[in-house]
């Protein structure tokens, strides 16, 4: 498609790098290929245990109700996408006392016969580990850390703009979990950061909550092992971000200008004429006079309220009665980038949803429609009774049915 483009238009597609939320993904997968795997293998392990065997199940709500504790189950985990180990990995911590008592104590003295099956050796094994507990509690910390910014960027607005500066604060905040803030606070943060001599001592790193408490009753040498764990964990996630973010040279860092707090910025000038370079207009864009008009806009008030950055920009526009300038063009043009994968894919999520085995000789159009209705109702809270019943809808409704 790229080389079409090229061909047509002499533009290739705007390049803004991989979709933000896969990169972070897998951030976070090579971090716990250094320590969680076996946090991973418990949670799933415990889940199959129970599901689909009732008498296990009736055993474990009798320790949960012995033990005072609520009568919850276990989550599923699904390897493929490691951010939902946060949720599987608290539920597993919150019955951990009533999940240790009924492997290591109730199955041994009462239901012998279980201890011949493979899960539950590997589950027993898995338990018995001291720093098993701090594992679950660390990796709750670290995943949080990501699903904090991945939660931002499943929106459907524009947020173009914002991706920059998330990334970088998502960067900056695991480096300081491993490194002297003296080194951090350095403007220009390269990979170079991540040296040796730039690390915090192993004993002055930051576990997480109630990771400490709990090393309190291992060894000395198991803790200075679970901090090396903990500091290469953040190392592999933050390596990857460095190779794969747009973070230096990206024309993504150009986007940052159009955010309300740094449209006055004496930054925000030259990052908007990078930006109407950077975007395929076919040289139709004039810099001196777009200058003119951003700063021009500078000097007009924000909008009292707004709640999605289109938003701002189109009332921003028009009260600067530059609703058809150069400068409207790029930022229509800017806000049309898409800030990762998530809308995409959550279409394919609902297609897959309508278009079942039994509804195999479905046409397309038929799908595009039930689609459209779905998208649609978005506008109406997805209430269908919000829809107002109006004289054009129902000639619509008379020829699509004649149709």
């Amino acid at each position: 498609m790229n080389e079409e483009c090229l061909a047509v238009r002499n533009q290739k597609l705007l390049s803004i790098g991989f979709c933000n939320i896969h990169l972070l993904h897998n951030a976070f997968c090579k971090g716990i290929s250094v320590l969680g795997e076996e946090v991973s293998d418990l949670i799933i392990l415990v889940h199959n245990f129970f599901n689909g065997w009732p008498s296990r199940w009736d055993d474990f709500e009798q320790i949960q109700r012995d033990k005072e504790m609520p009568n919850l189950h276990f989550i599923k985990h699904c390897p493929s996408r490691w951010l939902t180990i946060e949720n599987a990995a608290s539920r597993l911590i919150q019955q951990w006392d009533a999940v240790v008592h009924y492997f290591l104590k109730f199955v041994p003295q009462k239901r012998s016969i279980l201890m011949k099956s493979l899960s539950y050796k590997r589950i027993a094994l898995l338990i018995k580990i001291d720093t098993m507990k701090a594992q679950l509690l660390f990796v709750c910390s670290s995943a949080k850390i990501f699903t904090r910014f991945t939660g931002t960027f499943q929106k459907q607005e524009p947020l173009i703009h914002l991706m920059y500066d998330e990334v970088r604060l998502l960067l900056l905040t695991l480096l300081g979990r491993i490194c002297k803030q003296t080194s951090i606070s350095n403007q220009l943060i390269t990979e170079n950061i991540l040296n040796d001599e730039h690390l915090l001592p192993l004993t002055e790193i930051i576990l997480g909550h109630g990771v400490d408490e709990i090393l309190l009753n291992v060894s000395e040498r198991s803790r200075l092992e679970f901090s090396k764990n903990v500091q290469n964990h953040f190392i592999s996630a933050c390596k990857h971000i460095f190779t794969k973010a747009p973070l230096s040279g990206s024309v993504v860092k150009y986007f940052r200008c159009l955010q309300p707090l740094k449209r006055k910025s004496k930054t925000s000038v030259s990052d908007i004429v990078s930006l109407a370079k950077a975007l395929p207009f076919d040289n139709c864009i004039e810099y001196d006079k777009l200058v003119d008009e951003w700063k021009l806009l500078q000097l007009q008030e924000d909008p009292s309220e707004y709640n999605r950055i289109d938003t701002y920009w189109n009332d921003c526009l028009i009260k600067a009665n530059m609703g058809s300038s150069m400068l409207s063009k790029v930022i229509h043009a800017a806000l049309s980038v898409s800030h990762g994968n998530s809308d995409v894919e959550r279409t394919f999520s609902a297609s897959g949803l309508y278009l079942t085995d039994d509804r195999a000789s479905m046409s397309e159009r038929t799908l595009n429609a039930v689609l459209t209705v779905k998208d649609a109702l978005k506008l109406y809270n997805n209430t269908p009774y919000f829809v107002p019943i109006t004289k054009e809808l129902l000639v619509l409704a008379q020829s699509a049915y004649s149709r």
